[in-house]
This record gives C-alpha cells, sequence and structure tokens, in this order.
C-alpha cells in the first residue's frame, strides 16, 4: 500500500492525505510550497490545512510567510485504536439490535420490519417517505434515478427545511448534477476504501431505515430486497456509519 492510501484508509480525505504527506516529505512548509508539492488547488490548500490543523495533526509556526508542520506522526496509530474501538462498538451495537429484535413481546406487537422487492417498488417507497419527512434524510446510493418527479419532490422537501445529505460512487455526473440543483449535499463514496456500493440504504428523520440488496450483488432490479424498518435503534447505528464516513469523504 502505498502512503497516499496508507493516510486515507486510517481517516485522511484525498486532499488531506496530499497535504499531510507533502508535508511529511518537506518539513515545515509554506501554503504555496505545500499546494505545489501535492498539486493541490491553491485555495483548496488553505481550507485543508486550517481543517488538519483543527483535527490536532499539524500546527502552524509563528513566523511570515506562515509555515506548517506536522505535530505527530505517532498519532497515527492512535488514530487506528479509536477506529478499532468504533468498529468494536459499532458490532456490539448490531448484536444487542439482533437480540432485541429477536426477543418476544408479550404485552405489545407491532409490525415494524417489511420486505419490499424490486427497484421500482423500493423507489417509489423511498419518495413516499421523503414527502413525508422533517428534519433530516441521509443516504449511501448510487444515484441511478434522476427523474423528473423524484428530484421536484425532493427539492420541496428540502424548501421545507429537511437536511438531505448523500454519499454516492464516482460516476453519474449528469445525474449527480441534477441532485445537487435541489439542495442536497453530496460527497463522494470511494469504492477503493470502503469497498463497492452494493448495499444501499437510507435513515429517515433519525428513525426510518431501510437497507437495499442490489447491483452488483443482484443482478435484475425486480430481484433487488429491501428492508424498511421503524427502528430509532438500527436508524441510530446506521447513522454512526454514514457519518463515520462521512468525515473521511469530499
Amino acid at each position: 500500500m502505498d502512503n497516499l492510501s496508507l493516510l486515507k484508509s486510517v481517516g485522511f480525505t484525498e486532499y488531506g492525505a496530499r497535504a499531510y504527506l507533502a508535508l511529511s516529505e518537506l518539513g515545515p512548509s509554506t501554503v504555496n510550497e505545500i499546494a505545489y508539492h501535492s498539486k493541490l488547488p491553491r485555495n483548496k490548500a488553505y481550507e485543508i490545512l486550517s481543517r488538519l490543523e483543527s483535527e490536532g495533526r499539524i500546527a502552524s509556526l509563528p513566523v511570515t510567510p506562515r509555515k506548517y508542520k506536522i505535530v505527530d506522526t505517532g498519532s497515527l496509530k492512535k488514530d487506528i485504536q479509536e477506529k478499532k474501538k468504533r468498529l468494536n462498538q459499532l458490532e456490539k451495537d448490531v448484536d444487542r439490535f439482533i437480540q432485541e429484535s429477536a426477543r418476544p413481546r408479550l404485552n405489545e406487537f407491532r409490525e415494524i420490519v417489511w420486505i419490499i422487492r424490486g427497484k421500482k417498488g423500493i423507489i417509489d417507497k423511498m419518495n413516499s417517505q421523503n414527502r413525508k419527512s422533517r428534519q433530516e434524510i441521509i443516504s449511501l446510493n448510487r444515484l441511478s434515478v434522476a427523474s423528473p418527479k423524484l428530484l421536484k419532490d425532493m427539492q420541496s422537501c428540502i424548501s421545507r427545511g429537511v437536511k438531505v445529505k448523500m454519499l454516492v460512487p464516482p460516476g453519474n455526473i449528469k445525474n449527480r448534477e441534477l441532485w445537487v440543483k435541489t439542495g442536497v449535499e453530496i460527497r463522494t463514496y470511494d469504492e477503493k476504501i470502503f469497498g463497492a456500493v452494493g448495499t444501499r440504504f437510507s435513515v429517515f428523520d433519525k428513525s426510518i431505515a431501510r437497507i437495499t440488496f442490489g447491483e452488483p450483488d443482484v443482478l435484475k432490479e425486480e430481484d433487488y430486497i429491501t428492508i424498511w424498518a421503524e427502528s430509532h435503534h438500527l436508524a441510530n447505528i446506521l447513522r454512526g456509519y454514514f457519518f463515520e464516513i462521512w468525515r473521511k469523504s469530499n
């Protein structure tokens, strides 16, 4: 694994990794030197360095012109340990959810999980839920559909004050631009780091979750399988996973 890929695997964004790698090779350097060495857009370099400094990864030196230096490369090991802890906690949360879901409820029965088959069925269900949402929608998907009706309904949803964030893999530039125009905030999901988007998911208002198994794991659209759950607990697990990736994406 090359050094750039290594840094990205422990939590750096593409630009953050390039800036950090440049500092590791150059030593204390100015913004211009870092931008030139890392091939970063100069206007982006200031933003990336400021973020790295706020995260405690680098520090600015009190000289003119301002220079930056790496604080401690040993902190990367701490990042890995923290990542292990979060993954272990996520595994425990999933196990607890499975146990709670399987436990019989003597005093109350409420159907909270549905199975939806086919791509069209889940698109219709999601669009219906988009119209009902009031606070937040987050989604990991491939943006394979951008019909005028879906776009119009999403724009209406956002105009009501709903915050919408999506993680999508590279590609589908046209669809991505159409969704961005509605007000959706989109970041790129790096399949080289996080794996191919075969399983998509969404969370609506922190309380409803959907998990869809589709391409490339399922080839035919009519064979797509979706789990739709009204479960705060499952929604919180998926939100945690989503924002873990969101923070590492551009």
